[in-house]
């Protein structure tokens, strides 16, 4: 009797003659190997599982590893950018020959200065002729305008010496833009000029930043007749209202 390749089974053929013992052997072996693969097949799905358990531990265990690495990283950074700061605000300097320490410190002061404005004509004078224009033809028109003002230190950073602090260096700027034709115009360049108590009677022992500067031009101008636009070339006098910013850079002494 001829038997299949694989599991052997029993082929009846020709003059064979069946039996329940042939057809129970060929049962027994299908099951058998049934039997088999669903074994092999319950093993492979728990070796799966398996598998990917053990992959997303370690998809875990490296997000986990980066994010520390990032954490620690951002840590030292932040550590490192900490460090520098302490440098570069500590600082040493030579006063009157005595060495002082100190930390770097910057304001920014907004204030509105007073202002004032200035306006006069003089007569023009030709030098290389020796002619002195009467006024109503000709003229030079002097426009000036002016701005000061004082910022209490005391009340500000509670400043009571100042021997406690040394300016660097000072700045000031405006961001608002006025136009002419309002009657108003743009403040005027300024400068600090002085760190002290102020000296007018009753003025108190607070001690102010005090600042000023100016902006003055020369204008000459012919009359052209009330018909034909006045005096030319025109000016549009305004006065500065311009908020400004000051910024101030100094160092506080330890004490």
């Amino acid at each position: 009797m001829q038997k299949t390749e694989n599991l052997q089974l029993n082929i009846i053929d020709g003059t064979d003659v069946p039996s329940h013992a042939v057809f129970n052997e060929n049962f027994n072996k299908l099951d058998e190997f049934a039997r088999t693969m669903n074994d092999t097949n319950v093993s492979l799905k728990n070796r799966m599982e398996t598998l990917e358990t053990e992959v997303d531990g370690k998809i875990t265990d490296l997000e986990n590893e980066v994010t520390q690495k990032v954490t620690d990283l951002e840590k030292k950074f932040d550590d490192t950018v900490l460090v520098l700061e302490d440098k570069i605000s500590e600082v040493e300097l030579d006063v009157d020959g005595e060495t002082k320490k100190g930390k770097l410190k910057r304001l920014v002061i907004k204030t509105t200065p007073a202002y004032n404005s200035f306006y006069h004509s003089i007569p023009y004078v030709d030098t290389a002729n020796n002619v002195i224009y009467d006024v109503s033809e000709k003229r030079c028109l002097i426009t000036s305008y002016s701005g000061y003002g004082s910022i209490n230190m005391t009340e500000l950073i509670g400043l009571t010496d100042v021997k406690d602090i040394m300016l660097l260096g000072t700045q000031m700027y405006s961001d608002e833009y006025m136009l002419v034709t309002t009657g108003n115009s743009n403040t005027v360049p300024m400068d600090c000029y002085s760190l002290q108590k102020l000296t007018y009677p009753g003025a108190g022992d607070d001690i102010y930043l005090s600042y000023s500067g100016s902006r003055t031009s020369f204008t000459l101008q012919e009359y052209k007749g009330s018909t034909s636009g006045g005096w030319q070339p025109s000016s549009t006098l305004a006065t500065p209202v311009s908020d400004v910013y000051i910024v101030v850079n100094y160092v506080e002494f330890n004490k």
